[in-house]
C-alpha cells in the first residue's frame, strides 16, 4: 500500500504515546506516576461542567454551530485576550474557535505555507510544531536557545533563518517544554527581525497564566508593529483543566481567520457545541480557580527544584512559567528514550524523552508537575534517586 510521502516526515506523538502506555500499564496492576502529560490533576470547575450539562440537555446543542464557533464564545475570548494581554480582537471576524489549540496551529500552517516553505521552529520546542510544518509541506528549521542562560532564545539564529528566505516563525511563550518566559527585550528583538523580514508569527500561548517569581509574560501581538502580523493560539485545556473539552481559539488579521476558516470548515465543521457552551463560562467567571493552580504549580516546582539538588547526575534549570523541567544528565551516558525506558521499568516514573522537542533535546528529559500532587512528589524525588544512583558511574 502506498502512503503520502509527507507522512516520512512525521512521527507519532511522544508525549500520546507515553500516557497511552500509562494507562495500559496501569490496566496491568502496575504502580506508575504519570510525569510525562502535562494534563492537570485538576477537575474543570463545577460551574463550567453545570453550564455543559445544561446545554448538552438543550438540543440545539447537540447539533452544529456556526463554523466560526458560537459568537458568544468568540465574544468571550475577545473580552479575555483584552483583559489578559491587551490586545482587541472583532468577535465577527478576528477569531476562530477551533478543536484544541493544535487544531488551530495546524490549519494556520494550511493557510500559510506552500510545499518547501521554510518555518522557524522551536529547538527545543512542542512535539507538534514540526510535524504540522511538514504535514503542510513546509520545511522545519530550528531556531536554538541556550540552554546556559536558562533557554534564551538566540536571535542570530532567527535572523539567520529569515536571510535564508523562511517567512513563518512559532514562537511559545511560557515554553513547552523549557519552562522559559520570553523577556519583553527579547521579544522586540524577534519583532525588529519579523518587521525587517515581513514575517508571519504564530504564537502558542497556552501557558500565558503560569508565571512564577514575577515574570511578566508579554504577548508578541501587543508590540508595535505586530499586531498585523500575528497570530495567537491557544485554549481552555490547561488553565481550566479541560483538556479532554478540545475548546481553543486562533486570533488574528481577518484575512488569515478567513482562510483558517477554509480549511476549519472541511476538517471539523465546527467545535462541540456543548464543550463551547462550558467554554464560555470558563472564560466569563472562573478567574480564581486559575490563581489556585498557578499557587499549586509554584509550590511543585518549589519543592522539586530543592529536591533535584541533591540528585547526582542531573543538570537543570528552574522554569520561569508553564510546568516543566528540562533537565539534561551528563553523568550518563545515554540518551533520552534510552533514560525515560530506564525510569519506567526500574521506578515506574514515565518521563518524557528529550528527543521529542526537537534535536536540541537530546539526552535530556521533559519532567511535568501538571499530573501529579504535591503529596506524591517525595516519592518522585526518591524514585529518581534510586535510579539515577544506579546509573551514575
Amino acid at each position: 500500500m502506498l502512503y503520502s510521502r509527507r507522512l516520512d516526515a512525521v512521527a507519532h506523538s511522544a508525549t500520546i504515546e507515553i500516557s497511552d502506555r500509562v494507562k495500559r500499564l496501569r490496566a496491568e496492576g502496575r504502580d506508575v506516576i504519570n510525569m510525562a502529560a502535562a494534563r492537570p490533576n485538576f477537575d474543570a470547575p463545577p460551574e463550567v461542567k453545570a453550564a455543559t450539562i445544561r446545554a448538552l440537555e438543550d438540543p440545539q446543542f447537540s447539533a452544529y454551530t456556526e463554523s466560526r464557533g458560537l459568537l458568544e464564545l468568540r465574544e468571550a475570548v475577545s473580552r479575555r485576550l483584552e483583559s489578559d494581554l491587551g490586545l482587541r480582537y472583532d468577535p465577527q471576524s478576528e477569531i476562530l474557535v477551533t478543536v484544541g489549540q493544535r487544531e488551530g496551529m495546524f490549519v494556520a500552517l494550511q493557510a500559510l505555507v506552500d510545499p518547501g516553505d521554510r518555518v522557524l521552529v522551536p529547538d527545543p520546542g512542542w512535539v507538534t510544531y514540526r510535524s504540522a510544518v511538514a504535514l503542510a509541506g513546509g520545511e522545519p528549521v530550528s531556531i536554538g536557545f541556550s540552554p546556559g542562560d536558562g533557554f534564551r532564545p538566540i536571535l542570530d539564529d532567527i535572523e539567520r533563518g529569515a536571510g535564508d528566505g523562511a517567512r513563518t516563525l512559532i514562537l511559545n511563550t511560557p515554553a513547552n517544554p523549557t519552562g522559559t518566559v520570553y523577556s519583553r527585550r527579547e521579544l522586540e528583538g524577534i519583532r525588529d527581525v519579523a518587521v525587517d523580514s515581513d514575517m508571519i508569527v504564530i504564537t502558542d500561548e497556552i501557558y500565558a497564566p503560569f508565571l512564577y517569581d514575577g515574570k511578566e509574560h508579554v504577548s508578541p501581538a501587543s508590540l508595535e508593529g505586530m499586531f498585523e502580523r500575528t497570530l495567537v493560539t491557544g485554549a481552555v485545556s490547561k488553565a481550566w483543566a479541560m483538556t479532554g473539552w478540545r475548546v481553543g481559539f486562533a486570533a488574528g488579521p481577518a484575512e488569515l481567520i478567513d482562510r483558517m476558516l477554509m480549511i476549519h470548515q472541511h476538517l471539523v465543521s465546527c467545535p462541540c457545541a456543548f464543550a463551547q457552551k462550558g467554554a464560555v463560562t470558563a472564560l466569563t467567571g472562573t478567574a480564581h480557580r486559575v490563581d489556585e493552580m498557578v499557587a499549586s504549580y509554584r509550590r511543585r516546582r518549589d519543592i522539586l527544584a530543592r529536591g533535584f539538588r541533591d540528585l547526582p547526575g542531573m543538570e537543570y534549570v528552574v522554569p520561569e512559567g508553564a510546568c516543566f523541567f528540562f533537565p539534561a544528565f551528563p553523568g550518563i551516558a545515554m540518551g533520552g528514550r534510552q533514560l525515560a525506558a530506564e525510569f519506567l521499568e526500574r521506578a515506574g516514573l514515565a518521563l518524557t524523552p528529550g528527543e521529542a522537542f526537537g534535536p536540541a533535546g537530546a539526552g535530556r528529559l521533559r519532567i511535568s508537575f501538571a499530573a501529579t500532587p504535591e503529596d506524591l512528589l517525595p516519592d518522585v524525588l526518591d524514585r529518581m534517586s534510586r535510579v539515577l544512583t544506579a546509573l551514575v558511574r
